[in-house]
């Protein structure tokens, strides 16, 4: 399902309290749709971006904010009746995420937040969810960062295609990068590879580790990815792979390549 362009005919049950919030200007939040606390403590529609705080709840109205002035936005706690994608009963009672201000489901993007349990399931595409602003971003975004050590080895045995195949990690997490250390010095000019991770077959978007002679010919030398963008969002289920590309074979040197990976609690 997309964003809300129009009022929604919101089904609620078990009503909890109504709080007002302050409105980012220029914005409309739709009847029906959920809305959160953005990082300049006003609220908007739910959407998964970097300047996301906080679900809150369920517009009881629709409210178009102006420019300049203060405008407000009743926000109502209590039971929805949600669209999800690919629910299932076993989802009942695990922390649901906002896909945007319309859609729930049980992996988070890169930045969304909770919105809540889901409390009963109806079918793969709707079940009911407990929506309340106690339901702190601290509930998606709690984590453990640890490096997982990929291997650690002569980058001469370095050739196009799969360093990791198919590792299943078992629970929901992010991919944050890749890292190497040199261990032993390569000094032959002009060798290089390109090194990325996937989830499933999908490589994520950027988090490119360029390995290079130049790169590699000190003892201890630390190389690092590019950021990553996006796709960095794997489920307990998904699969995931480190494969190098583009690779000119090295003569010497040996690197240790580690995956740096979030693991999320409260999820």
């Amino acid at each position: 399902m997309t964003a809300a362009t129009v009022a929604q005919a919101a089904t609620t049950r078990n009503l909890g309290g109504v709080k007002r919030f302050l409105m980012k200007a220029s914005t409309t939040i739709y009847a029906g749709a959920l809305v959160m606390i953005n990082t300049s403590g006003t609220a908007e529609p739910a959407a998964d971006g970097s300047t996301a705080r906080a679900v809150v709840g369920i517009a009881t109205e629709t409210v178009t904010s102006a420019a300049s002035g203060s405008y407000w936005i009743n926000v109502q706690e209590g039971e929805i009746l949600g669209v999800g994608t690919t629910l299932g009963q076993a989802d009942v009672g695990l922390m649901h995420y906002m896909t945007d201000d319309l859609t729930f489901d049980d992996v988070p993007g890169l930045n969304s937040l909770a919105v809540g349990p889901m409390v009963e399931y109806i079918g793969a595409a709707s079940g009911w969810f407990y929506s309340s602003w106690k339901h702190l971003p601290a509930l998606v975004q709690k984590k453990t960062r640890f490096p997982l050590t990929i291997w650690s080895h002569l980058l001469s045995e370095i050739a196009d295609g799969d360093l990791m195949t198919d590792w299943t990690a078992g629970f929901l997490g992010e991919i944050v990068g890749l890292m190497a250390i040199t261990n032993k010095v390569a000094s032959t000019a002009s060798k290089t590879t390109a090194i990325h991770a996937e989830i499933g077959a999908t490589a994520t978007t950027g988090g490119v580790l360029t390995l290079t002679t130049a790169g590699c010919n000190a003892m201890g030398e630390v190389t690092a990815s590019t950021a990553i963008t996006a796709g960095s969002v794997f489920g307990a289920a998904d699969t995931l792979s480190v494969l190098a590309a583009s690779t000119t074979a090295f003569v010497e040197g040996e690197v240790t390549i580690n995956l740096i990976l979030d693991q999320f609690f409260g999820a």
